[in-house]
């Protein structure tokens, strides 16, 4: 039995008298009995129950059911009690029964209603009533028959009594009752069996009539005596020894304590320990009864006992219900519980330290006041119970001895099942008394405020913890049903308690390899049971899986070891039978208790064994957990969102819900509400203590768990990655060394020895972390050895000395601080630590071989003590204990200790082979020691997590109530994987069509859940796993479970098309498969048909192939070896299975929006691979687009936005099938697709939509394709027919319609052409009216445009030019007639016309279209252009003329002239352009003043042109312009003239030709440049260099090109202005700004020849082949200066005196010396080029000046006069030279002498 501390010790059974004689002696068998036990010395806090369910009532016993014979039924109830004994006695039944009903229990037994004892007898006594007239005849019988016997008469006392009290009796007088005590006394005491017999039988009718008041006192003077009731009870039970005796007496004593228990008097009932007394001799004659029969009598009446309490306290404290609940104080708690943080080390609950989240806030919860009147029978019968229930707790822990547990029908073991047998009753009968009886203790100070199920809770948990890996099947089995019912109705009040037996008790035994079958098997029964109920799952999820501080997923766990348990080989079908595995495939259902004699049959000691047999049925038990799991998770979820479509809030629905809500159904009846719905299997309640508004939160705790789940497994593969992470997110702050050590001291999962390493690493920051570390423990008050053992508990102790002795010096000084008085100073801790450190490596280290003695040990640490000795026995201890106790991880222990289980055994199971062996098995000694270790670590940590609710009371510990159907979605998330391991597998290995069923089920499930919540993921592995088991790509190897896959898929498709989404892809992939598979089984050749998966086709495009196809036509088409099963053909071409197919493809008219898309893209998507893959076969697949044709005919009827998205989808297909180069796949889509849109084309559009334009574009797509002319043509013609259709709907659709024919009129097809120009013909001639409604002219104008560009075929093109002018005429027609049109509405319905005149005039082929275009576009200029505003020959200018020279731009020269084309076009069409320019100027001058700059642009662009022609074309126009119009010239237009010439001449300048450095190099480079040009090959030249080089002669190129350019400029200039009729109208400010340019133009180039160092550099680099220079630029631009000057000053418009005049003569005239001392300074020996280019220019000077008037002459006389005579020392002069010089001297003379005064003649 178990003290207050929790231990176990072996208590006798002894009689309950205050001293035993000695004929009491103690027997052997009385050690195993009971000891009552009213002690109270629970120590827990108050916790609040939740609210008390209806009564039930006890069932009643029926001792004989199914013919059985008594004693070997099943136990409930006492109601055939007395049947039982009087079977056995073969006496006559008492005809008094109690009724264990709430109504009759406190009903009297006989009819008449006996007086209360308390009332007082009056003088005059009434007649006495039946009950005591029933009572004295028993009495005086009784009397009677001890008369009879010898032995009572012989004694004197009992004689001496019997005469006293028979008058008594005899009579209607009262009489002193205490005389009954005596009169028993004395019977028992004579110990003669016939005489005990009769007592007995009497004692027991008279307690059936409540005849002995439990207030009676013995002694009325001495209060303190006992009452009659409990010395009569007392007598009974020690009137026979426990030891064997006869049956009869064993009998007699159960039926007279039976009836004192069952005593219906309120006031006479047995409380305390009379009640645990009368317990006990039942307890301990089942225990040592005579026979089978005793002990069933016995068990009856004890389990008919402890109802009977209960029962008591039931009616004593009835249910209400709670209007003003105590929850409710805390259901407004704050939901800070579920964000606490994580690192706090008190709130966990782990495998070594129990801390969770303390108490509950129901430990605070105070009585309610209006229960507050209480009597002393409420406290007695709650007391009674409590007393009761920890008394049969602490048996069925008592420790057994192996000897005895190998002994299933040994007394130790019946002890310890009756009373978890009796634990397992009460739970069960009454467990409503635990959840929501909230009247708490009174009056006892250990349980003062708590209520039931609190006070119990610890010994709930240590029968557990003690019991549940019990290797005694009948033990594990009742232990499970416990378990079941607290995680059923008793998980609110052990929440965590329920983590730790998951994950301590019931994971490890499905996941060890050799546990039993039957504790698999129950587990697995157990789990079923959660598994069936959506509510527990739902709850389980929510409070672990998704709480911060629970390190234990328990809803992901147990689906992770049921699918370990799952993936067992399976079995062979031919092997076993369906009906042989049934057996164990049923759910366990404990709805009576078995009667537990010795000889029952029900204590078989046989352990199945575990063969292949059991761990298949194991197997099909798992997987029906899994589908029980899914099909729950379902319900809840289908039950949720019926809610949530019909708005139907869960109160409301609560009304008249049954308690079968949450049942597996298939119909919407499982109702996620709160109010608290019993579990699948149980009546008992399952509301909780608080429920969240937002299921959100649990998600949010769950990612958040997850997270730092993550992070710690990133510290244990790298620390500082890991602490990254943890930093990244919130959990530490790295900066704070002491928040991270409080983190890692108190977040549990990190590895020990990543830890290790982590905290002695030597960096600074470690070292701080270490310490911090270190300072979380508190060893206050702990021996050294004991200190240093948690401290190593916390991580592995580092192996380099260095970090250990880091941690040692600071474990050293956190120990010396916190006790101080321990060792003299903290060196003395720190050596003894490292020694210890040492001694427990040498001790136990397998390598070390001479092991430290304690002598050695002592010696090394002699003065350490601050140079003194530690006490020797001190040493020693610490050497002991090292010794015997190594130091090493407890985790690292217990894996140790269940090493033996780990090892797979696949033949016999472990305990199938320890038990049919005979003497000690090794292996079982083994599993017992495992089984050990596993109870003890169990019963640890729930003893700490005792500790820790006790300590920390305020501590919330919230059990979440399941509420929302949201929470599914994430927990199939969490636990997809191991639920696809399990249903997948079985479908690979098993050939079981029923398992196979239900793993096809699952895989529904899944499907449906995933589908309901958007769980792509999970949705897409599932239904992809399903495609790969229907073995569609190997057609046979199709078996019979292929096909139930394959209609398992057609059927998700049929129920989940609205939210299969990218999923379609798949399933229709496998529809197309199917329709293979059923044409190879019609007989068609395999290879004939293309597998898209594997994409086998047979090439066609092989002269080899198609002769080896035509010679296999006549023979068989598949190989006779491999077939086709028949029955597989058979399913597969089923009705059903065909019907299936069309099903999916007509419901998708009922399919969503978004549904619909999805499907047509993954149908298109299909068919496209069905396409690919059959391309070069002369018979491709079209399977899926002929469905995709039909599907949409199916959908025609849908809403215009949606077949929009749908043919975004559509639309993009066709353009790709239709454009497929397999013409019977195009011919195929353009057909369907020409019937789609004649269907479109039937459903009228509203103006400004554009769905025709849409669902039309695959033609023009397929125009612009390069498909061949036979699929183009189809086109066309099919668009045709539309038109002769449907001409009046085409509205939106005409502008693609048009695009198509724009495609067409570019094919080099002259069918294509003329099919295309007569459609547009026809439309122009027949539906022109449409066209201008539709407002698609423009688009018809392309068409005919691109005809005239077409150079295939130049008749079309002209006559579509034809066509264009009609067109144009219409428009103009048109716009003129409308009323009230604007001035310039006219104008601009002639822009799309001139467009398309400038396209074909720049784009044409032909010449002759292009010149006819040009032509007809100047026409419109100059004859119809009469209403054309500035603005609009601005708009034309831009648009339609000045594009026309855009591809002239100076940057494309070289382009320009490469092509023959183009220089043919600028012959001719560009010759024809500027003709037309200078007439549409010389008309439309008045309008184009403000374009005039863009015209001479255009004409400057010719000019400077390489190209003579051009050049000369340019000039010609410019000369032209403004010979024609030079007197309309306004100022401004004389302005952009010269402003052009100006701009031309510095644009064309080439400034950085005069920039030597712009074209040298280094002198490496240089070197190479001339040993490349002095080589016949330049393969040795480095290519950077050479790349350099070119750069250089590249842009060297275009300055020469400036440089011609601008000596073209300088002769154009001089060409223009040599026309009198243009210098005339220039203004002079205008000519002298030209004469500027020019003068610039002239210095540039003068500089440029006198740099001659320049011109050498560049003929040494190689740019020339003879030194450069620029003398005709230099002469020129002079001559031209010099010439311009000079007619300036003869304009008649300068007078002479004018500032003007002045202006010019001083640029003219130092420019005039200038020259002239040049050419004098130059010899004709040395430049004769020179002289000969300078000649003209000179002569030009004397010429003019010789011109100038008298007065201008003289001016220039003081500039010019001493140049002359520079020339005339120049020898070798011309002869023009020198008639002109002599002319200017001889002015010069005549002009001073004649001014010169004349000499007086002497």
């Amino acid at each position: 039995m178990q003290d207050d501390s929790g231990n176990v010790a072996e208590v006798p059974v002894v009689p309950n008298h205050e001293e035993m004689s000695s004929e009491n002696k103690v027997y052997p068998a009385e050690q195993k009995a009971f000891k009552p036990d009213t002690e109270i010395d629970s120590h827990k806090e108050p916790e609040k129950g939740p609210r008390v369910y209806p009564n039930l009532a006890l069932e009643p016993i029926n001792a004989a059911e199914d013919g059985r014979a008594p004693g070997q039924g099943d136990l409930s109830s006492p109601a055939t009690l007395n049947q039982i004994v009087y079977e056995q006695q073969g006496q006559e039944e008492i005809p008094a029964k109690v009724p264990l009903d709430n109504k009759n229990l406190m009903s009297p037994v006989l009819e008449e209603p006996r007086p209360e004892p308390n009332e007082r007898v009056d003088q005059n006594p009434p007649t006495p009533s039946n009950w005591e007239r029933s009572a004295r005849l028993v009495l005086i019988k009784c009397i009677n028959d001890f008369q009879q016997i010898r032995a009572c008469a012989k004694f004197d006392p009992l004689r001496k009594v019997m005469d006293d009290l028979k008058p008594s009796l005899q009579t209607d007088n009262e009489y002193d009752k205490t005389l009954l005590i005596d009169f028993f006394q004395h019977a028992f005491e004579i110990a003669q069996d016939d005489v005990l017999n009769i007592a007995l039988n009497t004692v027991s009718k008279l307690a059936s009539f409540a005849y002995f008041p439990a207030d009676k006192k013995v002694s009325a003077s001495n209060p303190s005596s006992k009452s009659m009731l409990q010395c009569i009870v007392d007598m009974v039970c020690d009137c026979i020894n426990d030891e064997v005796v006869d049956g009869t007496l064993q009998l007699n004593v159960v039926k007279a304590l039976s009836a004192f228990i069952l005593c219906p008097n309120k006031n006479d009932l047995l409380h305390g320990a009379i009640l645990l007394n009368s317990i006990r001799k039942l307890y301990n004659i089942f225990l040592l009864g005579d026979d089978d029969s005793i002990q069933s009598v016995a068990q009856a009446s004890l389990t008919q006992a402890v109802g009977i309490v209960f029962e008591r306290l039931r009616m004593f404290h009835p249910s209400k219900p709670s209007t003003n609940s105590r929850f409710n104080d805390i259901a407004t708690a704050s939901t800070d519980s579920l964000h606490e943080n994580v690192s706090n080390a008190e709130e966990k609950i782990t495998l070594q330290s129990m801390a969770s989240n303390g108490t509950s806030k129901l430990d605070y919860v105070k009585m309610d006041v209006e229960n507050s009147k209480t009597t002393s029978l409420e406290h007695l019968s709650l007391q009674d119970a409590y007393l009761v229930f920890r008394t049969l707790c602490r048996l069925a822990v008592r420790h057994s001895s192996s000897e005895k547990v190998d002994n299933i029908r040994s007394q130790a073991m019946r002890s310890k099942l009756i009373s978890l047998h009796l634990i397992y009753f009460i739970l069960d009968k009454n467990g409503d008394l635990f959840t929501e009886l909230t009247f708490p203790f009174q009056n006892i100070p250990a349980l003062e405020g708590l209520t039931l199920v609190q006070a119990s809770r610890q010994y709930i948990c240590l029968v557990l913890s003690r019991n549940a890996v019990s290797p005694i099947p009948q033990v594990f089995e009742i232990c499970c049903d416990i378990f079941w019912l607290i995680v059923s109705t008793l998980r609110i009040h052990f929440k965590q308690e329920i983590a730790v037996f998951f994950h301590e008790v019931y994971f490890p035994i499905l996941d060890l390899k050799n546990t039993s079958y039957n504790q698999k098997l129950h587990t697995l029964l157990i789990f079923q049971r959660i598994c069936r109920n959506p509510r527990a799952l739902v709850e389980l999820y929510i409070n672990y899986d998704c709480d911060r501080n629970s390190t234990t997923n328990v809803f992901e766990q147990l689906l992770f070891s049921i699918s370990k348990t799952n993936s067992i080989t399976p079995l062979d079908p031919n092997t076993y039978q369906y009906e042989d595995l049934l057996p164990s495939m049923e759910t366990s259902n404990r709805s009576a208790t078995p009667f537990l004699t010795t000889n029952s049959s029900s204590l078989n000691s046989e352990v199945v064994q575990l063969t292949n047999f059991s761990d298949y049925q194991l197997k099909l038990k798992a997987l029906e957990c899994v589908i029980d799991v899914l099909h729950s998770l379902m319900s809840w979820a289908e039950s949720g969102f019926y809610l949530a479509r019909g708005n139907i809030s869960a109160d409301e629905n609560t009304t008249g819900a049954d308690d079968d809500s949450l049942a597996r159904s298939d119909t919407p009846n499982t109702l996620p509400l709160h109010s608290g719905r019993p579990s699948v299997e149980t009546n008992s309640c399952s509301s909780s203590s608080l429920a969240l508004a937002d299921p959100s939160e649990f998600e949010l705790n769950k990612q958040r768990k997850n997270l730092l789940r993550h992070c710690i497994n990133k510290f244990n593969y790298k620390p500082l990655l890991g602490i990254k992470h943890l930093s990244e997110n919130g959990f530490v702050n790295t900066d704070d060394p002491a928040s991270l050590a409080t983190f890692l001291f108190n977040t549990e999962g990190f590895d020990k020895t990543t830890l290790g390493d982590y905290l002695g690493a030597g960096e600074e920051y470690n070292i701080s972390v270490m310490h911090n570390f270190i300072d979380c423990f508190n060893f206050a008050n702990y021996r050294f050895v004991d200190a240093l053992r948690r401290l190593l508990q916390a991580f592995r102790l580092p192996g380099e000395a260095q970090k250990i002795d880091r941690i040692m010096l600071k474990f050293s000084e956190r120990y010396m601080k916190e006790n101080p008085s321990a060792f003299a100073n903290a060196d003395t801790a720190y050596i003894l630590a490292y020694s210890i450190i040492m001694l427990n490596t040498d001790l136990h280290s397998p390598q070390i071989k001479n092991k430290m003695s304690k002598e050695d040990f002592v010696k090394n640490n002699r003065g350490i003590n601050s140079g003194g000795d530690l006490d020797e026995d001190y040493l020693g201890f610490v050497y002991e204990d090292i010794l015997n106790n190594e130091i090493v991880l407890k985790d690292e222990q217990q894996l140790a200790a269940i090493a033996p289980l780990m090892t797979s055994n696949n033949n016999v199971g472990l305990f199938a082979a320890s038990f049919t062996q005979t003497g000690r098995d090794l292996q079982r000694t083994a599993y017992l020691q495992a089984s050990e270790e596993m109870a003890n670590k169990t019963t640890t940590v729930l003893k700490k997590l005792m500790k820790q609710q006790k300590h920390n009371p305020k501590k919330e510990n919230v059990f979440y109530n399941a509420k929302h159907f949201e929470h599914i979605g994430p927990m199939l998330e969490a636990g997809w994987m191991p639920i696809l391991a399990a249903i997948s597998n079985p479908l690979q290995e098993s050939e079981y069509l029923y398992e196979l069923s239900w793993c096809l089920e699952g895989f529904q499930y899944v499907i449906h859940i995933a589908c309901l919540f958007g769980l792509d993921l999970v949705r897409d592995a599932f239904i992809k796993t399903l495609v790969n088991f229907t073995n569609l790509h190997s057609a046979y190897d199709i078996k019979t479970k292929n096909t139930m896959v394959i209609k398992t898929l057609l059927k998700i498709a049929c129920t989940e098309g609205n939210d299969l989404r990218s999923s379609w892809k798949d399933i229709l992939t496998s529809i197309s498969q199917l329709e293979r598979v059923q044409l190879i089984g019609e007989g068609v050749d395999e290879t004939e048909i293309p597998d898209v998966i594997n994409a086998r086709v047979r090439p066609s495009n092989s002269m080899k192939t198609r002769q080896m196809s035509g010679t296999l036509q006549n023979q068989t088409p598949r190989s006779t070896s491999k077939q086709l099963s028949f029955d597989v053909i058979s399913e597969l071409m089923s009705t059903e299975t065909i019907l299936s197919i069309d099903k999916i493809f007509t419901q998708t008219s009922s399919l969503s929006g978004v549904a619909i898309k999805s499907f047509f893209e993954a149908l298109c998507e299909v068919a496209w691979d069905e396409i690919t893959s059959s391309s070069d076969s002369e018979n491709p697949r079209l399977f899926s687009l002929q469905k995709l044709v039909e599907i949409s005919y199916y959908n025609m009827g849908r809403i215009r936005v949606e077949w929009s998205s749908i043919w975004n989808v559509l639309g993009k297909f066709f353009n790709l099938v239709a454009s497929h180069r397999n013409k019977r796949v195009a011919v195929f889509a353009l057909d369907s697709l020409r019937q789609l849109s004649m269907h479109f084309l039937q459903i009228e559009e509203l103006s400004l939509f554009s769905f025709q334009k849409e669902f039309l574009k695959p033609y023009e797509y397929v125009m612009s394709s390069d498909a061949s002319v036979d699929v183009k043509e189809l086109v066309l013609q099919c668009i045709r027919q539309m038109i002769q259709a449907r001409v009046s709907s085409i509205k939106s659709g005409w502008k693609t319609l048009f695009g198509v024919f724009t495609f067409s009129a570019k094919a080099r097809d002259d069918t294509l052409l003329l099919l295309t120009f007569e459609t547009l013909l026809d439309i122009f001639e027949h539906h022109y009216n449409f066209i201008v409604q539709q407002s698609c002219l423009i688009d018809m104008v392309v068409s005919f445009t691109e005809l005239c560009k077409n150079g295939v075929n130049q008749k079309i093109s002209l006559q579509s030019l034809d066509v264009i002018k009609k067109i144009y005429s219409k428009l103009v027609l048109e716009a003129k007639s409308k009323k009230n049109t604007n001035e310039e509405e006219v104008p601009k319905s002639a822009f799309p016309i001139l467009f398309a005149y400038y396209d074909v005039v720049v784009s044409a082929e032909d010449l002759e279209v292009r010149s006819r275009a040009l032509q007809n576009m100047f026409y419109i200029f100059l004859e119809e252009s009469d209403e054309f505003t500035e603005q609009i020959w601005e708009i034309v200018s831009r648009k339609f003329i000045f594009p026309i020279f855009s591809t002239f731009s100076l940057d494309s020269d070289d382009i320009l002239l490469r092509d023959e084309e183009v220089r043919t076009w600028q012959s001719t069409t560009l010759v024809e352009a500027l003709k037309g320019i200078v007439a549409l100027i010389s008309r439309r001058l008045e309008k184009l003043h403000t374009l005039l700059k863009g015209y001479f642009r255009l004409f400057s662009t010719c000019i400077c042109r390489d190209n003579v022609s051009l050049s000369r074309i340019g000039t010609s126009c410019m000369q032209q312009v403004l010979l024609e119009n030079a007197h309309r010239f306004t100022k401004g237009d004389w302005d952009l003239v010269v402003e052009l010439f100006v701009e031309l001449f510095r644009e064309t300048t080439p400034h950085k030709l005069l920039l030597e450095e712009a074209f040298w190099f280094d002198d490496e480079n240089f070197i190479r440049f001339n040993s490349a040009h002095s080589q016949a090959t330049r393969t040795e030249v480095d290519k950077s260099s050479v790349n350099l080089i070119a750069e250089k002669q590249n842009e060297f190129r275009s300055m020469i090109r400036k440089c011609i350019l601008q000596l073209l400029l300088v002769s154009i200039v001089a060409e223009l202005l040599d026309y009198e009729n243009i210098f005339k109208y220039i203004p002079q400010h205008q000519v002298l700004k030209l004469t500027q340019a020019v003068y610039d133009s002239w210095q540039f180039a003068r500089k440029f020849n006198e740099n001659k160092s320049l011109r050498v550099s560049l003929l040494n680099i190689g740019y020339m082949k003879q030194l450069p220079n620029l003398l005709r630029q230099e002469t020129a631009s002079a001559l031209l200066y010099i010439t311009l000057l000079f007619r300036l000053l003869n304009s008649e418009s300068l007078p002479v005196d004018s500032s003007s005049c002045t202006e010019v003569t001083n640029l003219l005239f130092p420019a005039c010396a200038g020259l002239l001392e040049l050419y004098a300074s130059m010899t004709i020996e040395k430049h004769t080029r020179n002289h000969a280019s300078w000649q003209p220019v000179i002569v030009t000077i004397l010429d003019n000046t010789l011109k100038l008037p008298e007065s201008l002459f003289i001016g220039s006389m003081r500039q010019l006069y001493y140049s002359c005579c520079s020339m005339i020392a120049k020898g070798s002069l011309d002869d023009q030279l020198r008639g002109l010089l002599k002319a200017y001297f001889n002015r010069v003379g005549r002009t001073f002498l004649e001014k010169e005064p004349k000499e007086p003649k002497d």
